[in-house]
């Protein structure tokens, strides 16, 4: 869970990110996704970030390419009711993705949907690739800002210098005790 967290506070921005990067998942039991984003969500309300904020940075991880593509995605991902709102709209309207989030959000109950039912549908297409699809950006770690073929040439070349140097120290050490049997 702390891994999605690190996720969203490395794609936010602002107070957003600074939220993200200060609260403790562990300690609020905060176990899913869904629950995450739903404490975003809820506490939108007391800080100085917004729903909209929240939803932008969800689609900036599934990122779609197009508004089009994006309402393929939800037609995959979401059951009828997201469906038939959908087709009751001309998607033309639209210049963003975002803006066909807020349509969505504006006729939830006359369409008879939540917006956790909106939430459910966008972390199933942030989940669509798998562990792999969040992680794109998660380069953790020590070697976050080294290049993986340049690492792994660079860790080759170093282990090739200490096999030498350790063939070297084992021949003249071999060398040396020759020497010392043979004065004997």
């Amino acid at each position: 869970m702390d891994l999605f967290r690190k996720l969203l506070a490395e794609r936010a921005t602002g107070s957003l990110k600074v939220f993200l990067q200060e609260i403790d998942v562990r300690g609020l039991k905060i176990n899913t996704f869904e629950e995450l984003v739903d404490y975003l969500l809820n506490q939108s309300k007391f800080h100085d970030f917004n729903r909209e904020m929240i939803y932008q940075l969800l689609l900036d991880i599934i990122d779609p390419k197009n508004v089009e593509e994006f309402i393929n995605l939800l037609l995959l991902y979401g059951d009828d009711r997201i469906e038939e709102a959908i087709q009751a709209t001309d998607a033309t309207h639209f210049s963003k993705p975002l803006e066909v989030l807020q349509y969505l959000l504006s006729v939830a109950e006359e369409y008879n949907f939540s917006e956790r039912d909106l939430l459910r549908v966008l972390l199933k297409m942030l989940l669509r690739k798998g562990p792999e699809g969040i992680a794109t950006s998660e380069k953790a770690g020590w070697f976050a800002s080294i290049d993986r073929p340049a690492l792994i040439t660079t860790l080759v070349i170093v282990n090739s210098i200490i096999i030498i140097m350790l063939i070297v120290f084992i021949l003249r050490k071999k060398r040396k005790n020759e020497q010392n049997g043979d004065m004997a």
